[in-house]
């Protein structure tokens, strides 16, 4: 069998500002790679954050002795009227996970909104660290076990989009000096704000759709020493990794 890595990026240009739009991965097979494009091309140019105006396609063949294969986080839903009730939600979750300084983190947060990718956060001394500051870590090379010989004729609707996000997160926290990562949604099609981790899972918060926003981001937050960031971003971004769903998840 022949997988093939499929890595879509795309922005639109306001003024002198280039926006991020929306970003996707799939892992197929070598006879889905053509119409998988395509779709990952129609879902840039149909979005409800604009159509972009920049597409970037990536597609690479994947050496299949190196795909690791890991578990679906459990999935825990919590409802929340306010932006103000999910924030707490999130700050109670990490200071379970005994970080001190949730509120901190997420104001640092706020400066992901423009991003393509991810900040790496160390947990304890606030530093960011990721090396090229202005896009982040993105997080790829990933995908279903059960979706690799099936074609996603619609990467656009809600149901993939909350498994999308789950598919990020499974392999976000699954590296040992992880301990969590937050996303807020910059698409206002979505409300819900997730936490994930190893311990809890992924906790998905969901807002009332009333209060749509246009800003968001994502923070990956690390602890452990300084000489093994480098492996950390190198698993984030390169690892190939195949995702087992469990039956709870659907």
């Amino acid at each position: 069998m022949e997988l093939y890595s499929l890595q879509m990026l795309s922005s639109q240009k306001i003024g002198n500002t280039v926006f991020h739009v929306s970003a996707a991965e799939k892992i197929v097979e070598k006879s889905l790679i053509e119409q998988t494009a395509k779709n990952l091309i129609s879902r840039s140019l149909n979005h409800s954050k604009g159509n972009a105006d920049s597409i970037s396609i990536q597609i690479n063949k994947i050496n299949t002795k190196e795909i690791t294969y890991i578990d679906a986080l459990p999935v825990t839903t919590i409802e929340a009227e306010t932006d103000n009730e999910s924030i707490k939600i999130v700050i109670d979750i990490l200071k379970k996970l005994k970080v001190k300084r949730a509120e901190e983190i997420l104001e640092i947060l706020k400066e992901s909104y423009h991003m393509s990718g991810a900040i790496l956060l160390n947990v304890d001394t606030l530093e960011r660290l990721e090396t090229k500051q202005e896009t982040g870590i993105r997080i790829s090379h990933m995908d279903y076990e059960e979706d690799i010989n099936k074609l996603q004729s619609d990467l656009i609707d809600t149901k993939y989009h909350l498994k999308e996000a789950l598919l990020v997160a499974s392999k976000a926290v699954s590296h040992s000096n992880v301990v969590a990562e937050i996303c807020m949604p910059d698409d206002p099609n979505h409300a819900s704000i997730y936490i994930a981790s190893d311990k809890f899972g992924y906790v998905r918060i969901t807002r009332n759709k009333k209060t749509k926003r246009s800003l968001g981001g994502r923070i990956i937050l690390y602890r452990g020493s300084n000489k093994k960031i480098k492996s950390c971003i190198e698993y984030l971004e390169e690892a190939k990794v195949l995702i087992k769903t469990n039956k709870e998840n659907g």
